[in-house]
């Protein structure tokens, strides 16, 4: 087996931790150039092979999870707790096969019919004709969704706790994305941003054990009967609900918008009158602009990624992004092309690593699609849009992949506009 190529440099000076969360895209791209497709550097202090082939990205998540952790536990378990995201081995399997079971119980609450009903409420606040940033937009739109599907949140009923509930869940993000001290000032009232998202967790979670008290249907009462203790059950509530997931699909639904704007009325009609070409839309969009960048593994017994040996103790990067536009795989791969699927079978699907893949790929990944869809498909019956002229809609790709701008987008009501054929929605 061959050494990996690149170095990671000596330990601290070496370190490119910095560069790296600046901007990952092109520090791989620029590796990629230097390198190829896999390479080593130096992360979090640690010694780091970034995967961003495709085929490399499916031996790692499909061949060598048996030999892999994931690698997220010393970056993110103060903030979340106890969940399957710091889980190995029999463990995670053993969450898995319950939370398997809890998202297969959900299949009997009509949820499709109540996300259809809370979309569609939401599109109708929606001023025909005036700007909204896109992203804003569906980061809220979204946290109802997951509020109200996992926590039986009535946002009507009790507008004021979910206000509380909503405030919460961005300063408890905030310790995600912030140096993990937990601190006070000296001599002021002050707070670490990390001292403040370890208060905001500990209030989200006696809200989610009061919902796991009173609750006696839907995501909360399955928590309470597949899990043996209630705590288990509060923080894997507690990861459903936080701000992780509305971020995700504010990422792609922006990114749907934007890569659709430029789209004549009558292709976008035809993805609610054909759901192959919906599904391609969407597939498409996941390609392009994964919410995440990919995923860190750590290595706790040698493997081989593409016939270059990595050793144990080292950490691995996988780059969904790179990995997504693999010419390789995907021919034209920076183009927007919806059409490369129509002719792809099923289980080509599973070439797109979006919500992770192999033994550890997303539980929820059905339950995501089905709201993409009722977002989209609403959206196109409801409306055409553009995005105003003149904006920075370039990406930024950390935490979540987003343009870094508010990018603002003007939708207009099907019946209040007329178009020509040649007119661009």
């Amino acid at each position: 087996m061959s050494c990996v190529p690149g170095s990671a440099g000596l330990p601290l000076i070496g370190d490119k931790s910095v560069e790296y969360y600046k901007d990952p895209v092109l520090f791989v791209e620029n590796r990629i150039r230097q390198h190829g497709r896999i390479f080593l550097s130096r992360i979090l202090s640690k010694p780091t092979v970034f995967v961003a082939s495709h085929v490399g990205t499916q031996q790692l998540l499909n061949d060598c999870h048996e030999s892999i952790d994931l690698g997220y536990k010393a970056l993110m378990h103060k903030v979340y707790g106890d969940n399957i995201l710091f889980s190995d081995g029999s463990e995670a399997a053993d969450l898995r096969t319950i939370l398997g079971d809890i998202f297969k119980k959900s299949e009997t609450l009509q949820l499709e019919e109540k996300i259809n009903q809370l979309v569609n409420k939401s599109l109708h606040s929606i001023i025909s004709g005036e700007k909204l940033c896109a992203y804003k937009y569906f980061k809220k739109l979204t946290t109802e969704l997951c509020l109200t599907l996992f926590l039986n949140l009535d946002f009507d009923k009790s507008k004021q706790l979910a206000e509380d509930i909503c405030s919460l869940t961005t300063t408890h993000w905030h310790g995600i994305i912030s140096v993990p001290l937990d601190v006070k000032i000296p001599f002021t009232h002050s707070t670490s941003t990390f001292s403040k998202a370890l208060e905001a967790k500990e209030k989200l979670l006696e809200i989610i054990d009061q919902k796991l008290s009173q609750e006696s249907q839907g995501f909360p009462n399955f928590m309470k009967e597949e899990f043996n203790d209630k705590k288990s059950a509060a923080d894997h509530l507690l990861l459903l609900t936080s701000a992780l997931i509305p971020k995700a699909f504010a990422s792609l639904l922006t990114s749907f918008v934007l890569a659709t704007s430029s789209h004549v009325k009558r292709d976008l009609q035809e993805a609610i009158d054909n759901p192959a070409m919906m599904d391609a839309l969407l597939l498409e969009v996941q390609r392009m602009w994964p919410p995440f960048q990919g995923g860190r593994r750590l290595v706790r017994k040698d493997i081989n990624i593409c016939g270059y040996k990595i050793p144990k103790g080292h950490a691995v990067v996988y780059s969904s992004y790179a990995a997504h536009r693999d010419p390789n795989v995907f021919a034209e791969p920076n183009s927007f092309i919806p059409s490369r699927w129509l002719d792809r079978k099923v289980e080509d699907r599973r070439q797109l690593f979006c919500f992770g893949g192999g033994p550890r790929g997303c539980l929820g990944t059905q339950l995501i699609l089905t709201i993409l869809k009722s977002v989209c498909t609403s959206m196109i019956s409801k409306f055409t849009w553009k995005v105003e002229p003149d904006q920075n809609i370039s990406y930024k790709w950390m935490p979540v992949s987003r343009p870094r701008d508010d990018v603002q987008v003007i939708f207009k009501e099907r019946l209040a506009v007329t178009f020509d054929t040649d007119t661009r929605s």
